[in-house]
C-alpha cells in the first residue's frame, strides 16, 4: 500500500467519522429535547403532588370538622330527648301546684 492508497483510505475513514459525528450530534439534540420534556413532566408531576397533598389536608380538616359537628348535633339531640322526657313530670308538677293554689283553705 502506497501513500496515495493510504490517503484515499484515510479520506474514506474521515468521511465515515464525520458522518458518525453528525449522527451523534443529531442524536444528542434529540436526547436533549427528550430530557427537557422529561424535566418539564417531572416538574408538573411534582406540582400536582404538592397540590393534591394540600387538597388532602383540606379534605381531612373538613372531615374532622364535620365529625365534630355531627357529635355536637347528636349530643344536643340526646339532651333534647331527655328534656322532652321530663315534660310530663314538669306538667304534672305545674298542675299539682295549680290545684293546690285553687283549693281554698279550711281555716
Amino acid at each position: 500500500m502506497n501513500y496515495e492508497d493510504l490517503r484515499e483510505d484515510t479520506k474514506g475513514k474521515e468521511l465515515e467519522v464525520k458522518n458518525l459525528l453528525e449522527k451523534g450530534k443529531t442524536e444528542q439534540k434529540t436526547a436533549d429535547q427528550l430530557l427537557a420534556r422529561a424535566d418539564a413532566a417531572k416538574a408538573l408531576a411534582e406540582e400536582a403532588a404538592r397540590k393534591s397533598s394540600g387538597t388532602l389536608q383540606e379534605a381531612n380538616t373538613i372531615l374532622s370538622n364535620l365529625k365534630d359537628f355531627d357529635k355536637r348535633v347528636n349530643d344536643n339531640k340526646t339532651a333534647a330527648e331527655e328534656a322532652l322526657k321530663r315534660i310530663p313530670a314538669i306538667s304534672q308538677t305545674i298542675a299539682e301546684a295549680s290545684n293546690k293554689n285553687c283549693i281554698p283553705s279550711l281555716d
